[in-house]
């Protein structure tokens, strides 16, 4: 009788993989664990501000991540709009949007970080993204000009 390789490895490692999965976002809101319009770097962005909610200390909040840009409450974001801008701009400004800007289909301005979550459900919008920053920290001196 040949030895036949049997599935039961495969199994432990699935039911172990999908116990993680779902055991993980038993703890989280159920925004964050679905978010897929503002993408993994808002979604933290939010995770974080949330942590700090829930421990009286949201009010100065400033993210962990250097390339993030948060003042006032507010992160600088770029959306991408699913047809014309003027509808999702319309909603950006309705979560508390400020200083929106539109060019193309690019809708910009400073999100209230409390508001990322309300994002991810827009039909108006593709995806939405931080706008870029340079990282904080002393600028490089100057090249000197020959």
């Amino acid at each position: 009788m040949r030895n036949q390789p049997t599935m039961q490895p495969v199994l432990v490692v699935l039911l172990f993989l999908a116990q993680g999965l779902v055991g993980g976002q038993e703890q989280r809101d159920v925004k964050t664990a679905t978010m897929t319009k503002v993408g993994a770097v808002l979604s933290a962005v939010y995770e974080e501000y949330r942590v700090q909610e829930s421990q009286g200390g949201a009010t100065d909040f400033e993210s962990e991540n250097p390339l993030i840009r948060i003042t006032e409450g507010r992160v600088i974001i770029d959306a991408v709009a699913s047809g014309d801008t003027a509808v999702p701009r319309a909603d950006l400004e309705a979560l508390g949007m400020q200083q929106a800007a539109s060019f193309g289909r690019m809708v910009s301005g400073q999100l209230p970080v409390a508001a990322i979550a309300d994002v991810d459900v827009l039909d108006s919008l593709q995806f939405a993204r931080p706008a870029a920053a340079a990282p904080r920290g002393p600028r490089r001196p100057a090249r000197p000009q020959l």
